[in-house]
């Protein structure tokens, strides 16, 4: 299973903190003036917030809509080598990582 970006997600007094992996954002393609201000954003976007109103902010995207690299990214993130290859029988495209 693929690294997520977000490490650790912790609650105290219903509260959530974000801690972000090291090496998540390796391959960031802008200066540190904008990963600062990327990393201060989504930081602000959650901070505060209690686990109720986190989950009010949320989409359910619909698989349909989505690009094909996109749903190939999220297999990759929540299924096993085994159901990838199963998945891909199905038709589902993989991802040519370089």
């Amino acid at each position: 299973m693929a690294q997520n970006s977000i490490q650790k997600v912790t609650m105290s007094n219903d509260k959530v903190k974000i801690k972000f992996v090291p090496g998540c954002f390796d391959h960031f393609e802008g200066t540190q003036e904008e990963l600062d201000a990327l990393i201060k954003e989504v930081t602000a976007m959650f901070e505060d917030k209690s686990v109720d109103e986190i989950k009010e902010m949320g989409v359910i995207a619909d698989p349909d809509d989505l690009p094909p690299e996109i749903l190939a990214h999220l297999a990759e993130e929540f299924f096993n080598e085994d159901e990838l290859e199963d998945l891909v029988k199905m038709g589902m495209p993989r991802r040519n990582l370089q």
